[in-house]
């Protein structure tokens, strides 16, 4: 648990606090956002920082349907400059969740957290500025997850859908840049 936020710590001090020292000294870029899946905690948001014109550092927060859940990580951008740019994604944070719900209303939960990784597109809009957003992750669960997964499969819980190989995220972000001093 300690390495976990100690992690999530850098990545969002990086991501927020990082000095003018970005690519081609020119414009910082940084873009803030909203949407669905792992790097946006489920529902949430997402901020990003490039910290070079290939190299994105980003941290999400969200809700995922259980808990408050979070996400930090790389993107590295395979065509940067272009409209459609391919993309390579490494996280670490929320990736499986697990919920039940009971005839009278009541529910239950767990988060699990892990890497994942993943590759997606970014389609930049006319002005190359705001940009949409889709990726499909591969997440690496733990054993705690199998673990309750299989108990609770034995005590005849019906999974449905079953547990997806992949995930899907899909969001908007909102360019924040601003001119870095020269």
């Amino acid at each position: 648990m300690r390495a976990r936020n100690l992690f999530f710590l850098v990545i969002f001090s990086v991501l927020f606090f990082s000095g003018s020292n970005s690519y081609a000294q020119s414009e910082q870029k940084a873009y803030f956002g909203f949407g669905g899946g792992i790097d946006y905690g489920g529902l949430g948001l997402r901020g990003e920082y490039l910290a070079a014109k290939s190299l994105g550092i980003f941290a999400g927060f969200g809700y995922n349907l259980v808990d408050p859940a979070f996400n930090a990580g790389l993107s590295v951008k395979l065509l940067p400059g272009k409209k459609v740019v391919p993309l390579i994604v490494g996280t670490y944070g929320y990736n499986a969740v697990i919920k039940l719900k009971y005839g009278d209303g009541n529910s239950v939960g767990w988060t699990y957290y892990g890497p994942s990784f993943g590759a997606g597109c970014e389609f930049l809009d006319r002005n190359g500025k705001n940009k949409f957003l889709l990726e499909l992750f591969v997440p690496v669960r733990n054993s705690d997850f199998h673990n309750k997964y299989d108990e609770l499969k034995a005590q005849g819980v019906d999974f449905n859908p079953d547990i997806l190989p992949v995930t899907f995220t899909i969001g908007y972000n909102f360019s924040v840049s601003s001119k870095a001093k020269k």
